[in-house]
C-alpha cells in the first residue's frame, strides 16, 4: 500500500488528487495487470529453445487444419455424405470396421558392403568367407514449420473388413443395392461383410 501512494504522489505532483482521479489510476493499473500476465504465459507456453539455444515453437501449438485425421472416421464420414445423396435413402449414419492401422512407410537411404575373403591356417586348410552389411537410415527433411521430421513415401491404408449403415430408407430393395454396390465399389468388401439396418423414427 506505501508503494501505490508513493507512485500516486509521484503522478500528481505531490498535489492531493480526487476520488475520480485515484479511481481511474487504480482501473488503468489493473488493467495493464491484466493485459500482460496473458501474453507471458502464452510465450512460455509457444516458445521452446533447442539444443543450440534457438528459439522454436512448440510442436503442439498448430493449426487444426494440420492435425491428421483419422482414416476411419474420415471415410465415414465421406460415406455418409454419399449415402445420403442416394435416391430415396434419407438420413444415414456408417460405421466402418477395419483390420489393423495406418502403415507409414519412410525413405530411407543406406549403403551395400559386401566382402569375400579366404583364410588359410597352419595345416593347409582353407576357409572361405563371404559377407554382406546392409546399412541403412532414414531420410529427414524439413516441414512447413521448419522441424525436422522424416521422410514419408507412402502411406498404406487399413483393409476394410467391414461396414455397418443404418439408413431411414433401408427397407427399401432399391436403396439397399445401391448402397452395397457404392461400399463395394470404394472399399472392394464382400456383401457378407456389409449390413445395412432401417434407422428408427421419432415415433418409435
Amino acid at each position: 500500500m506505501g508503494e501505490v501512494k508513493k507512485i500516486l504522489g509521484k503522478i500528481s505532483g505531490g498535489k492531493k488528487l480526487g476520488k475520480d482521479q485515484c479511481l481511474i489510476l487504480i482501473l488503468a493499473g489493473i488493467l495493464l495487470c491484466v493485459i500482460s500476465l496473458p501474453v507471458e504465459k502464452d510465450k512460455s507456453k509457444s516458445d521452446l529453445l533447442d539444443e543450440s539455444g534457438t528459439i522454436m515453437k512448440n510442436e503442439h501449438t498448430f493449426d487444426k487444419e494440420e492435425i491428421s485425421r483419422d482414416y476411419v472416421t474420415y471415410w465415414e464420414e465421406k460415406l455418409e455424405e454419399s449415402l445420403q445423396c442416394v435416391e430415396g435413402a434419407g438420413e444415414v449414419r456408417v460405421l466402418i470396421y477395419t483390420g489393423g492401422s495406418e502403415e507409414t512407410i519412410l525413405a530411407r537411404d543406406g549403403s551395400e558392403e559386401f566382402s569375400d575373403t579366404t583364410e588359410t591356417d597352419a595345416a593347409g586348410g582353407s576357409r572361405h568367407i563371404s559377407e554382406n552389411r546392409l546399412d541403412k537410415t532414414v531420410v529427414r527433411t524439413v516441414d512447413e514449420r521448419g522441424q525436422n521430421v522424416p521422410l514419408v513415401v507412402r502411406t498404406v491404408a487399413p483393409d476394410v473388413e467391414g461396414v455397418l449403415v443404418i439408413a431411414q430408407g433401408a427397407d427399401r430393395q432399391q436403396v439397399r443395392r445401391d448402397i452395397i454396390e457404392a461400399i463395394q465399389v470404394l472399399f472392394d468388401v464382400d456383401m457378407n461383410r456389409i449390413s445395412i439396418i432401417k434407422m428408427k423414427t421419432n415415433n418409435q
